[in-house]
């Protein structure tokens, strides 16, 4: 005896109020009503799948697509119109019919289209988000960054020298850990304030712009052995202008190697930063030109495929 397995709808897309429900992801709320996933799209966005994407076998101008039902064993229902004269009105007019004329094959490639379709269109979405979001108070966030990028730059290089203060380590000439105290201390007085401390934002902005950093022990050795200038005089330690540096990495060569032993991590950071979809879906997005909907356009270097991910890592 042949068991029969009951129907169910998988993806609903009505093209004419622009509503595309993703039913096979239906979900059984507490108080046991159902809640569809139900996605509204633009017109325009719409119209370029159908005429773009889909081809003339499924939509062309006299023969349009009005709706689709998917199906969970594979069948369609396609509802479209038709456009014919009316010889009574002597008019074109539109007839609304449920076209059949399709294979199963070409039923499973519409509906992976439709998914893709709507993966790109949400993932152009969160990209319009994100660069909106980014946007709010921009004059703000960009003087609170400012200020909170030096504190971790300060605090950076406090960090990489801790060891210099190790009582095992050997010092390589006299006075060097002594050196290294004082560095460690300039690193520590280095006061920024608050923007509340200065009459406009853009005097606190120029002062934490404009400040510079002690260098270290290491780079002082470096300009002047034994504490020598080129002409055998001697040259205190901070002492003269050419010893103080606008960038950290200027600052501490301890910074330079910390920075670099997190190479690794911050490229991995960077590489799960980006959005990842699959091929398909962002060429669907280059396809119907999706970067016409988000505010500032979409960078397609920020949209990795996972192929992208595994030459990377490889």
């Amino acid at each position: 005896m042949t068991t029969q397995l009951a129907r169910s709808a998988t993806l609903e897309v009505d093209f004419q109020n622009k509503i595309i429900n993703n039913t096979s992801a239906r979900v059984l709320l507490p108080d046991g009503r159902e809640y569809v996933p139900t996605f509204s799209i633009s017109g325009e966005m719409l119209d370029r799948f159908k005429e773009e994407a889909l081809g003339e076998f499924w939509h062309t101008e006299n023969d349009q697509l009005q709706a689709l039902f998917f199906y969970s064993d594979n069948y369609l229902y396609c509802q479209r119109k038709k456009k014919k004269f009316d010889f009574a009105s002597q008019q074109q007019v539109y007839s609304t019919y449920t076209f059949t004329g399709y294979t199963e094959e070409q039923v499973i490639e519409l509906e992976k289209k439709v998914r893709n379709f709507i993966t790109a269109q949400n993932t152009a979405r969160l990209y319009d988000v994100e660069t909106r979001l980014s946007k709010i108070d921009e004059e703000y966030l960009f003087f609170e960054n400012t200020w909170l990028k030096r504190m971790q730059e300060k605090n950076a290089i406090l960090a990489a020298t801790d060891w210099r203060m190790s009582p095992d380590v050997e010092e390589k000439y006299d006075g060097e850990r002594a050196l290294w105290i004082r560095y460690r201390q300039e690193i520590r007085n280095l006061k920024f304030g608050e923007p509340t401390d200065y009459p406009t934002p853009l005097d606190f902005f120029r002062a934490i712009k404009t400040f510079k950093f002690p260098i270290d022990p290491k780079f002082y050795r470096e300009m002047y052995p034994d504490g020598l200038d080129n002409d055998g005089n001697a040259v205190e330690y901070l002492s003269t202008d050419d010893q103080w540096v606008a960038r950290d990495t200027d600052s501490s060569r301890d910074l330079i190697e910390s920075k670099l032993t997190n190479i690794s991590t911050m490229r991995q950071n960077y590489i799960n930063s980006k959005k990842v979809v699959t091929s398909e879906v962002k060429e669907m997005m280059k396809l119907l030109r999706l970067e016409d909907f988000v505010e500032a356009g979409i960078d397609y270097t920020q949209i990795y495929t996972e192929e992208d991910i595994n030459d990377l890592v490889d």
